[in-house]
């Protein structure tokens, strides 16, 4: 009775608000939940697509560190010795090569199966139909080249070299240089490009610095994101490189079963084991 006694003398002042609901916009959300059939209507952010989104600005990135070098030979090479381990010559050549700057070498015997390995399950798998690169950049070294073309001759996509998508410099070993102002300049480069889906082929120092990740395999293929303001966002590897690929000889077992036993005094090791 209150109700229709107050509304009585106030009809016009109702009909006046309901008019001025009505040109309000409505919101349509990309979604809805259970609590919408008790008559409220509830809004998941996550549903509106941010201006990014729509725009289509993020840009997604592929990264491939190159198949093993010789240099890493000679590192490990390096690392035996340090053990009070006697070098053979081709060791003692192996671990003098690390005194050349700039450090430009090839890709190692095993670092050339690893290529053509990873070249093997990627198009198994259809990578370069399903990625669709528009880009792929490359660093000036050639274990990095080598890699690039040994995985990626034939595509349609444009290849280009960028200079200082390079390996860690002495420079930067000693700290007279800050890596991260090249992964600054290189990011600023890329996002300057109109790209969307692009492929790098480069070094374990600089993309480890790059997405703040502690390791990345010769030879591995890992995604990776972009976004509008310079953000690198690590979306783990699709592709595993390293071993994963080629066992080294120096790991590898004997052959299964072994008619002898005896003959692997080291079972790690293949160069006790019979061929």
């Amino acid at each position: 009775d209150f109700a229709n006694g107050w509304a009585g003398p106030n009809y016009h002042l109702l009909q006046g608000i309901e008019h001025s609901l009505s040109l309000v916009p409505k919101v349509s959300c990309g979604s809805m939940n259970a609590d919408e059939e008790a008559g409220d209507l509830i809004c998941d952010a996550s549903t509106v697509p941010s201006p990014v989104e729509e725009a289509g600005d993020v840009k997604t990135v592929y990264l491939v560190r190159h198949g093993e070098s010789t240099n890493n030979v000679s590192k490990r090479d390096w690392k035996e010795v340090k053990k009070c381990k006697v070098p053979t010559g081709a060791q003692c050549g192996s671990i003098l090569s690390l005194l050349t700057v700039p450090m430009d070498t090839d890709l190692s015997p095993i670092g050339e199966q690893q290529v053509a390995a990873q070249r093997m399950q990627l198009e198994e798998a259809n990578f370069l139909q399903e990625c669709n690169p528009q880009l792929i950049v490359h660093s000036p070294l050639k274990r990095a080249k080598r890699t690039c073309y040994g995985l990626f001759e034939g595509t349609s996509a444009v290849v280009e070299e960028f200079r200082d998508l390079h390996e860690k410099n002495v420079s930067e070993h000693v700290g007279l240089a800050d890596m991260k102002k090249r992964i600054q300049k290189f990011t600023s480069w890329l996002l300057a490009r109109p790209e969307l889906r692009i492929i790098l082929v480069g070094h374990s120092a600089f993309f480890r610095a790059m997405l703040g990740i502690s390791k990345i395999e010769n030879c591995e293929v890992r995604k990776c994101s972009l976004s509008p303001s310079g953000q690198w966002t690590d979306l783990g590897y699709l592709f595993r490189g390293g071993s994963h690929l080629v066992t080294p000889p120096e790991v590898r077992s004997c052959p299964q079963p072994s008619r002898d036993p005896e003959s692997c005094t080291n079972m790690s090791r293949v160069s006790s084991c019979p061929n």
